[in-house]
């Protein structure tokens, strides 16, 4: 696949009353150097067909949804078609083109889709006006056919830790979460949970530098970011230590150096900030070091908690397993975990990181189809597959299985790391979806999967990583 050589899919929804109008249109789309897409032309013998069909749908690139007054009054086609339609419209951003409502006759326009622009196909112009609007959709950042647009200036992409705030894209469900709960009349405590290079990082760095712009405004905010993967924050002197002096940095010196590792000064502290009208939330990343050191932390833990417990402070913690997980593992004495409500971090949404990849880079919907196949919209993947097609543009034209092998060589890796994390159910549950195991998974299983962004909707999240299992990953 090369940018000068893919055509859009485009992907004929209709009724079968209308098929010999519907085969029209097709012919008439491909003479005019389309790549329409349909069922009765298309499939070969022997294929099964509702596979062919759902994997058509994966991949296409718009769907026209044709109309006339027998399939308007079609339940089961408007329920089956334009719901999967609409269902790809809403991952895209919106001013994209997709679901294009084609008008064989006079007809009704169906509600669910009457706020999209119909084309008239009947009308003296109706084809053209349809040809206009899926070349224009193609060419809204680069068309295919077009002058490659090369990018100038500095790589902007990154993919070395927390990302810079101006990178950071999405997450908006859970940012309301911990508004809600930092911003509120008690303040509260917010649990970030995801696996490995999910974001965390960069939500709580994005936290402490933007989230005061989003809160109420009737009190003052003291947001404190703290790595706990640092060797320093491995005892509990060394932590409140390093708490002193963000402190210090942000409001005055709380406590004197010979203080720090002493619980009392630290409450104190907090009673002050109380009484200047501050509230004092620390971000505490990777607070599995703090867990897996009971003997260390088992009193600072349990400190912490009462003080949010009384809405003296508010924590926001990121880890890759629920708190209360880590708590009972490690055999805490503390019940650390009961003060905050959890909230998991899972794949971007397609409007996120497309707005990511275009806000900096020129790029066509080859580009963004391409990454949604590869990377699925996994923050750390999507930010590598940026950065390199990136570097790639900037040469001149694209070479697509050029890129993927960059990608399998990078991201390989971490896939490997993540399926030596995973249960022996859950690999079967993976390899499931990629026809090498047999029964269907529990449902319990395949939601958790999906809540941690390993699984998408009825497929493995990402290209590679079906492709790593089905190679016979150990």
């Amino acid at each position: 696949m090369t940018t000068s050589q893919k055509l859009h899919l485009i992907f004929i929804c209709y009724a079968k009353e209308d098929i010999e109008a519907v085969k029209e249109l097709h012919k008439k789309l491909k003479q005019a150097g389309f790549n329409p897409w349909l069922d009765q032309i298309d499939i070969l013998g022997g294929q099964n067909q509702n596979f062919v069909i759902r994997q058509t749908m994966k991949s296409t690139d718009f769907a026209l949804i044709c109309l006339s007054q027998a399939s308007v009054r079609k339940r089961g086609y408007l329920n089956k078609e334009i719901k999967w339609a609409l269902d790809r419209q809403d991952e895209m951003l919106e001013g994209d083109i997709f679901l294009i409502p084609v008008k064989l006759e006079e007809c009704d326009l169906p509600d669910r889709i009457s706020v999209f622009q119909y084309v008239d196909l009947f009308a003296s112009d109706g084809f053209e006006r349809l040809a206009r609007a899926m070349k224009h959709q193609s060419g809204q950042a680069i068309d295919s056919d077009s002058e490659i647009i090369m990018p100038s200036g500095p790589n902007p992409f990154y993919y070395g830790g927390a990302v810079p705030t101006q990178l950071f894209c999405g997450r908006k469900e859970v940012l309301q979460a911990i508004t809600a709960r930092i911003g509120g009349p008690a303040l509260q405590s917010v649990s970030i949970v995801g696996e490995r290079r999910m974001g965390k990082s960069s939500l709580l760095v994005y936290v402490k530098n933007e989230l005061v712009k989003r809160l109420p405004q009737n009190h003052n905010y003291l947001i404190i970011y703290i790595d706990l993967m640092k060797g320093f924050c491995h005892t509990r002197k060394g932590l409140m230590h390093a708490l002193r002096r963000e402190l210090t940095k942000a409001w005055r010196e709380p406590w004197s150096k010979d203080g720090d590792g002493d619980l009392e000064v630290f409450d104190f502290a907090v009673e002050d900030l109380q009484d200047e009208n501050i509230r004092l939330i620390l971000c505490l990343d990777e607070v599995e070091n703090l867990t897996k050191r009971p003997g260390e932390f088992d009193d600072l833990l349990e400190d912490l908690r009462a003080n949010g417990q009384m809405g003296q402070i508010g924590m926001i913690t990121a880890s890759a397993q629920p708190l209360a997980d880590l708590c009972n593992e490690h055999k805490l004495s503390s019940p650390f975990f009961n003060i905050f409500s959890q909230n998991w971090l899972g794949l971007l949404k397609a409007d996120e990181w497309k707005s990511l990849v275009k806000n900096n880079m020129p790029v066509n919907q080859d580009d963004l189809l391409f990454i949604a196949e590869m990377v699925g919209g996994h923050p750390l993947f999507t930010q590598i597959a940026a950065f390199h097609l990136w570097e790639i543009k900037a040469k001149g034209a694209v070479d697509y299985d050029h890129l993927k092998s960059l990608l399998k060589q990078e991201i390989t890796p971490h896939l490997k790391y993540l399926w030596q994390k995973l249960s022996s159910c859950e690999k079967m549950a993976l390899r499931y979806y990629t026809g090498k195991s047999v029964g269907v998974p529990p449902r319990i299983i395949l939601n958790q999967l999906s809540r941690r962004g390993i699984l998408g909707k009825n497929q493995l999240f990402c290209q590679l990583f079906t492709e790593l299992i089905n190679e016979g990953v150990k």
